[in-house]
């Protein structure tokens, strides 16, 4: 395909748009829409290569692969790479545990259909969320797989017309465009996050584009220029004036895709608006556009994070220095480079194997890291003593809840390892631990194993009917083989307690709502009675309380407390942590 430097300047305004947007959406409001300008590019592109190649004949499917991981895997699996070594440094463990979750996600091409299950693109906590870009990749990727095999079968069941090929070529394609816009259209009203990630409701924006490269005739360029100034006008009145909060911005994408197609039509002569998108510095952003988008998102993710405490101005130059940094010298030293060697066809079956190689070996990655980081036993494991750490100790510490009671996992190791105790977590999220069968089977356990602590902790607010009764009838009881250790419940933070808040509005007090309030002094005294010689009670009021009745979120080197309104984060929980040793100790 003969190069058209214009192309890599309409890629320059694609990712501007998306950086702007995500570097301050008051910038670009409808920036996001960058994304569906390079789906309308990438049809094209990819479907003029292919053409070229099944015109003559020569098109050869696994030289069509070898090149798309030359330019795609060498930044794609550096990224990854460096965004988990960073996430692991920066993010507390379940921050850490969710970047694992999306690099496995990542790595075999569904990150879009994983974020489908966490919720809408424009309300996912973005600064925890390094791989959420990768989504569009995941989605262009599948797109890759299907549509090279179907050009393939049109031109294949229409070797006898070989002048008609192209003619019914573009009637598959508008079939599938046709179809694929109506699914579109109807899941934009009945399941807007589905319309929004799943390649099947977004496959017409890269057919828009294959379209177009069937029939690209060349216009004069009296109507070029009408036409492109046209194009120009629709992307810039939507990138300035659409926002996710507008009532028809799931329609925005139509406008985009068709100011794109107007963009990338071919002229007979080299119009104003192409020598425009032609200028050196535009193409040579153009040109960086994959390592810009690619560094970007997990660059701004982890400044956020980290720097929540900091000015706008300080992030924001911080932002722009380091994703600027890393594009130019992976542009450079890696894409180029990579591409190059990973081209030659004497390396093919080398690229492949190695490609499914980094794959697997990510996968695994991410996949551990996901089940190291993120803890909570298993229901039907309960009777047999959860998840159990330092099996080899014969005395024992039990632990029983739900996820506020995985949230001090990493105290009740580091005590554990410390005096030498075996483990068992019996911590199932979202159960309650004062009922049905958790209950039983966890008084099963406790009754063969006798531990010397068993120790309790929940969100007692939400357990308190049947908590209380199970107390009452069984605790006592418990107390005469083991030690019996309640923890108390943490202060719930405000809605508006987030990193984002901070961020927009600077450092200030935060109380926690009455209703919530009042609940958890009530049942965190109710605790308190059942205090006798075999039970313990820690009470975590004065850890997470400041005088003026505030919560205290931060620690004392600025690190949140807090994963989430109802969860500690590692700093937090590591706050209870002497208390709990001495009692073991006493």
């Amino acid at each position: 395909m003969k190069y058209r430097p214009e192309i890599d300047g309409l890629r320059t305004l694609a990712v501007s748009s998306v950086l702007l947007f995500h570097l301050d959406k008051n910038y670009f409001p409808g920036g996001f829409l960058g994304v569906d300008m390079f789906f309308t590019i990438s049809g094209f592109l990819i479907t003029s290569i292919i053409l070229n190649k099944l015109d003559d004949d020569s098109f050869v499917i696994s030289t069509f692969f070898q090149r798309r991981i030359a330019r795609i895997s060498p930044l794609f699996f550096l990224v990854m790479s460096l965004t988990l070594l960073s996430a692991s440094i920066i993010y507390e463990e379940k921050d850490f545990a969710s970047s694992g979750a999306n690099a496995l996600a990542a790595s075999l091409s569904v990150t879009n259909i994983k974020l489908l299950f966490q919720g809408s693109y424009f309300e996912i906590s973005e600064d925890a969320q390094p791989f959420l870009h990768y989504w569009s990749l995941s989605l262009e990727e599948q797109f890759y797989l299907i549509f090279p095999l179907l050009m393939i079968y049109i031109y294949k069941i229409n070797s006898n017309q070989p002048h008609k090929k192209r003619k019914i070529t573009f009637k598959y394609l508008s079939v599938c465009f046709t179809l694929s816009l109506i699914f579109y259209l109807y899941l934009v009203d009945t399941r807007p996050n589905y319309a929004f990630y799943l390649l099947p409701s977004r496959a017409w924006e890269l057919l828009a584009g294959s379209l177009l490269a069937i029939y690209n005739f060349k216009f004069i360029p009296k109507w070029a220029v009408i036409l492109q100034t046209l194009g120009l006008y629709l992307i810039f009145i939507s990138c300035f004036l659409i926002q996710p909060e507008s009532k028809y911005f799931e329609y925005a994408n139509f406008i985009v895709v068709l100011g794109t197609i107007l963009l990338l039509i071919n002229t007979t002569k080299t119009t104003f608006i192409n020598q425009i998108l032609s200028n050196r510095t535009i193409v040579y952003i153009g040109k960086l556009s994959f390592s810009l988008y690619l560094w970007h998102w997990p660059v701004f993710s982890f400044v956020d994070y980290n720097f929540f405490l900091e000015s706008t101005a300080y992030r924001t130059f911080l932002k722009i220095i380091i994703t600027l940094v890393l594009s130019l010298l992976s542009y450079h030293f890696i894409e180029i480079k990579c591409r190059k060697i990973l081209n030659k066809p004497q390396l093919k079956t080398q690229v492949f194997v190695g490609f499914i190689s980094l794959t697997f070996a990510f996968s695994y990655l991410g996949y551990h890291i996901r089940s190291e980081n993120y803890f909570s036993s298993q229901l039907e494991m309960v009777k047999y003593g959860g998840v159990e750490f330092n099996s080899e100790y014969k005395k024992s510490i039990t632990v029983i809840g739900d996820s506020n009671g995985s949230m001090y996992r990493s105290v009740f190791k580091d005590i554990s390892n410390k005096l030498g105790y075996r483990l068992n977590m019996l911590t199932v999220d979202g159960k309650d631990p004062f009922q049905g069968q958790f209950k039983t089977d966890s008084l099963e356990f406790l009754r063969k194993n006798k531990p010397e602590y068993v120790i309790y902790v929940t969100l007692w607010s939400r357990k308190k009917k049947h908590a209380f009764t199970f107390l009452e009838e069984y605790l006592s009881n418990l107390a005469l083989d083991s030690k019996v250790i309640l923890i108390t419940q943490i202060p719930i933070l405000p809605i508006n307690a987030s990193r984002e808040e901070i961020r927009k509005h600077g450092l200030k007090q935060f109380h926690e709502d009455n209703e919530h309030e009042i609940n958890r002094k009530k049942v965190n005294l109710d605790i308190l009675k059942f205090k006798s010689e075999n039970i313990y009670i820690i009470d975590v009021d004065k850890y997470f309380l400041n005088i003026n009745g505030s919560i205290n979120f931060l620690s004392n080197d600025n690190h949140l407390l807090y994963q989430d309104s109802t969860h500690l984060s590692r700093s937090g929980a590591q706050k209870i942590k002497t208390e709990l040793t001495n009692l073991i100790l006493d």
